[in-house]
């Protein structure tokens, strides 16, 4: 047992929550150009594989709603490598986006579905080091010798 993870290996599945399976498999193929699997039309569901896990869109039964917003509930946080050009893809194509925060090495925002499920992207950002090849200290440029 790795004493960090405790019994867990990994993340398998997260599940979403939706009242039209199909409607949502059309929107997140859209919205994120990832490549659902088919409908399963005996468990009324769709698997979206990601790398190393994936998300599960599950048709509500009849009588089940989702939990209102304000309510707390789970979310999924995506990671992605340009969080910018993404919200405003997404805004482009009129879907429903928070504001777009950038600091502490961190850029993200929040999306709503369909169903108005909670969706958190975030792209990590290195912080900009100084170049330790130029260093300045009292007024004075210190460079590296380069030896011929």
């Amino acid at each position: 047992m790795n004493p960090k993870k405790g019994v867990f290996e990994r993340l398998e599945s997260f599940v979403l929550f939706v009242r039209d399976v199909r409607a949502s498999r059309a929107w997140f193929e859209r919205a994120f150009s990832v490549s659902p699997g088919p409908v399963n039309d005996h468990s009324n569901l769709c698997v979206i594989g990601l790398e190393g896990t994936e998300l599960v869109l599950q048709q509500m039964r009849s009588g089940e709603h989702p939990p209102s917003i304000g309510t707390a509930a789970a979310y999924p946080v995506f990671r992605v490598t340009d969080a910018l050009a993404l919200h405003h893809d997404l805004k482009a194509m009129g879907v429903q986006v928070g504001p777009f925060h950038d600091g502490a090495g961190r850029k993200t925002f929040t999306v709503r579905d369909l169903d108005d499920n909670r969706i958190d992207i975030v792209q990590l950002v290195r912080e900009q080091r100084p170049d330790v090849a130029k260093m300045s200290a009292a007024g004075l440029t210190l460079e590296p010798s380069h030896k011929p």
